[in-house]
């Protein structure tokens, strides 16, 4: 399997008592993301030669680059305080970063075949990396932000979840959404000749408002009679 594409990161504060997720948002867009698992082993030798070996997870090295970060990263990964009015942060030295979930997908190619694979760190704690800004010379030089941090597991001994089964990044999107409690929205489409509304990952409505419930269309060919969706 082939990976070439890393794209859309999403961060949700975990409740770590509770394991619930809340003020999700999007981190901006990504540049980069590397996850390291990082194990403790013991190994047992007998007879000169290893007899037992034992590798239990301890935690994962998380870095992340990301183009830019919105002022919802400030209070809900790093707990500073943030004036929605004035849009001024302040950064306090009793502040304290929060656990959060952290999702992302990439698109991969097997057997020639395109999809999308979901990923999600149900519990991290990042810390904010280094700042460098250089004035304007004769080359432009960009400078984005970069996270480093931690990711442990919960309770039940899960740290990460993936889901390889996409076949579009709205629907991996939506999975990601999911996973850590972000309201997926759902958008009217109109369709041109020759879509296929199933192929392109689109819904359809039903129920009244506000209780409407969306699922995922059979149809290959577009029915003139039809709303369709996309979700995001």
């Amino acid at each position: 399997m082939a990976y070439f594409g890393l794209s859309t990161p999403y961060m949700a504060k975990l409740n770590a008592e509770a394991e619930t997720y809340s003020d999700g948002f999007k981190c901006g867009k990504s540049i980069s993301t590397n996850v390291t698992p990082n194990y403790s082993s013991a190994v047992l030798y007998a007879d000169n030669a290893e007899a037992e070996r034992v590798d239990e997870f301890v935690n994962a090295t998380v870095e992340v680059g990301v183009d830019r970060l919105p002022s919802e990263a400030a209070s809900t990964v790093f707990g500073h305080d943030v004036d929605e009015t004035t849009g001024e942060i302040t950064y306090n030295a009793n502040d304290s970063a929060n656990y959060v979930g952290y999702g992302f997908w990439v698109a991969n190619m097997e057997d020639g075949v395109k999809k999308y694979q979901g990923v999600v760190l149900h519990k991290v704690k990042f810390t904010e990396g280094q700042e460098g800004f250089t004035t304007k010379g004769e080359n432009i030089t960009f400078a984005t932000p970069s996270l480093s941090g931690s990711a442990t597991a919960l309770k039940n001994g899960d740290w990460r979840k993936m889901s390889e089964k996409f076949t579009s990044i709205s629907d991996a999107e939506v999975w990601i959404k999911q996973e850590l409690n972000i309201a997926v929205t759902y958008t009217a489409v109109t369709p041109q000749s020759g879509d296929n509304p199933k192929a392109k990952g689109w819904y359809e409505r039903s129920g009244t408002d506000p209780n409407y419930t969306y699922t995922k269309t059979t149809d290959t060919t577009v029915d003139d009679q039809k709303t369709y969706y996309v979700a995001g």
